[in-house]
């Protein structure tokens, strides 16, 4: 078909019309009380008129035949802006597919426009063919993909038909009146009046349906319940006309709205419906759109218009009843607003569907990181008894061996120290390497005794003997034992007006000493030791503080471990000293801490609680 003779008509003002805007002719001569024998005589007669220009420009005389008259249903489908080929065709009946529909774009949905189409093609069919069946084989909704129809000159019967019209020959031509006034100039401007009517009407509907689509996109974000509620609302105010919106959510035995949105700003309210109580109720129960009113909670929300309300369920995927979204409409535009509200409610059930999953998300977040702190703790738990363990099975074997080395050890210290004191006064007063070298012996023996003695203290748990110790006292007495190399400066902060602390004087000289003794061995030879007493938080506290190199944070706790021991300057420890001065603190009700840091020094602190007044 590729003669296409009746483009050179498209100058023809009523053909250029009909051809762009086929819809609007049906518009202009249909109301809700029209009757389909005026349908069908409108058909005829445009059928008519189309059939003479088909004839003027292909020079045909006579009836046409079916072959013609599939020419003139292509040209006629293609020139309104259609897309139709021949299927197939016979001696008596032709097949055509429609893979574009002329209408879909200007009124998507009119039945009516594909029956004017039948009665239009089946008048032609009719005048040159004799009785004609026109069958249609798919869904009677304008703008449906794959339009299929065809015509018989023997009719039959089809039990696949959408659609199934006779024509006969007789009566089948339009009244002169008719085809006047069709190409009359009032015809015309009536035409152009409704083109110019239904253009409006596809720019609002465009409007809507891009208002819901920009609520759907918003809608998708929102992860908070009140907001997400307001929004709802909102875009159901625009749909509605700029009227007045609300959400209803379901509770456990009700619906509840706590505000609504009246086209401009949200009211805050309490609205509650009971299910099968008011419109809104009804809805829920029977979880189907409802248009009405009557709903003495929808009044209060009332915009004072003469609206009805136009109610749709929010279902979740699985049908459950999330809520209800309630807007006003105008009288005439309740089905299409409807429609355009229950797509929203299908876009909020997404919504409120997501932010019920975040919320649980977020709960069950919380609930990880509880069970992840107890796990924590219990773990801290686990490792610290594990090393409480260990430092006992040290303790133990420590105590076994301290108790050996006291037995065997102590008679021929004691027989050393009485000999190296017998030879102090054989010895030349002018040798000094001799003294000295009795002096070092002396002090070696001390040193053992020492070690000896905190074994035994460390493992047999003596307990304390706790009176009124004044600290500064205590902090001078040791202070005098104290054997300071040249390069070692000390200095004392005891203020005599503090109040006594409540201790063991022996323990607390017995840690003050190993903790001087460790600050000097620190410093090597240089720097400052620091004692000091001060009442702080309640407690009395003895700080004992050095210039040397200091305590990586890795060892802090590590230092007051049993036999765990790092000196420098060759020197080793025994991992006693500490273990053993934590522990007496711990037995007077008192504590033992450290603050280091590499290369500037450390300070320990004794803290002791105050001696009871009186």
């Amino acid at each position: 078909m590729t003669d296409r003779s009746l483009v050179a008509e498209r100058d023809d003002p009523f053909f250029r019309v009909l051809g762009s805007h086929a819809v609007c002719l049906a518009e202009a001569v249909l109301g809700p009380e029209a009757a389909e024998g005026f349908l069908r005589k409108l058909g005829e007669s445009l059928g008519s008129w189309i059939e003479e220009r088909y004839r003027e420009a292909r020079g045909v005389h006579g009836p046409l035949s079916l072959e013609q008259f599939a020419w003139v249903v292509a040209d006629f489908k293609n020139l309104t802006g259609g897309c139709t080929r021949v299927e197939s065709a016979s001696e008596t009946e032709v097949h055509f597919t429609n893979s574009k529909c002329p209408f879909a774009e200007v009124a998507p949905g009119a039945d009516a426009l594909c029956r004017l189409d039948a009665h239009i093609l089946g008048s032609i069919a009719a005048r040159n063919l004799g009785h004609v069946r026109l069958i249609g084989h798919s869904t009677l909704l304008t703008g449906g993909p794959q339009c299929r129809f065809a015509v018989h000159t023997e009719p039959r019967e089809d039990p696949d038909a959408m659609l199934s019209l006779d024509y006969l020959p007789s009566d089948t031509a339009p009244p002169q009146e008719m085809r006047e006034h069709l190409t009359s100039a009032a015809a015309l401007e009536s035409l152009r009046r409704h083109v110019g009517a239904s253009q409006a009407a596809l720019a609002r509907t465009n409007r809507l349906l891009w208002a819901l689509l920009g609520a759907a996109s918003a809608l998708s974000t929102r992860l908070e319940p009140r907001g997400l509620v307001r929004d709802v609302a909102r875009y159901a105010s625009q749909l509605a006309g700029g009227r007045a919106a609300l959400v209803a959510l379901a509770q456990e035995d009700h619906l509840q709205a706590d505000g609504w949105w009246d086209g401009t700003r949200w009211h805050a309210a309490r609205l509650r419906w009971t299910p099968g109580q008011g419109l809104a109720g009804r809805c829920a129960e029977r979880l189907a759109p409802l248009v009405g009113g009557g709903d003495e909670a929808l009044a209060r929300a009332d915009s004072g218009t003469a609206a009805l309300w136009a109610c749709a369920p929010i279902l979740s995927p699985l049908g459950e009843l999330l809520g209800v979204i309630a807007a006003q409409v105008a009288p005439g535009e309740t089905d299409a607003r409807l429609c355009l509200i229950e797509g929203l409610a299908r876009q909020a059930a997404v919504a409120l569907t997501n932010v019920r999953l975040y919320a649980r998300q977020q709960r069950e977040k919380v609930k990880t990181r509880a069970v992840m702190a107890k796990l924590q703790e219990k773990n801290e738990a686990l490792a610290a008894a594990q090393e409480r363990l260990v430092d006992a099975e040290k303790l133990a074997a420590l105590g076994l061996f301290g108790q050996a080395i006291a037995h065997d050890v102590r008679n021929p210290l004691a027989t050393i120290r009485a000999v190296l004191f017998a030879l102090e006064s054989h010895l030349d007063p002018d040798d000094a390497v001799a003294a000295r070298a009795r002096q070092m012996a002396v002090e070696q023996v001390q040193r053992a005794e020492q070690i000896i003695h905190d074994m035994l203290a460390l493992t047999q748990r003596r307990p304390p003997n706790p009176t009124a110790l004044a600290p500064g006292d205590a902090a001078r007495r040791v202070a005098g034992t104290l054997s300071l190399p040249r390069g070692i400066a000390l200095e004392l902060a005891c203020p005599d007006d503090l109040p006594p602390a409540q201790a063991d004087p022996g323990h607390v000289q017995q840690i003050l000493q190993n903790l001087c003794q460790n600050a000097i061995e620190a410093m090597e030879g240089a720097g400052t030791l620091r004692m000091e007493a001060a009442l702080d938080d309640g407690l009395v506290r003895l700080r004992v503080a050095d210039t040397g190199r200091g305590i990586h944070p890795d060892e802090l706790e590590l230092i007051f471990r049993p036999l765990w021991s790092r000196k420098g300057n060759g020197r080793r420890g025994y991992g006693i000293g500490l273990a053993l001065c934590r522990e007496l603190a711990q037995r007077n009700g008192g504590a033992l801490t450290v603050e280091s840091e590499p290369g500037r020094g450390s300070t320990f602190t004794l803290s002791l609680p105050v001696a009871p007044s009186g």
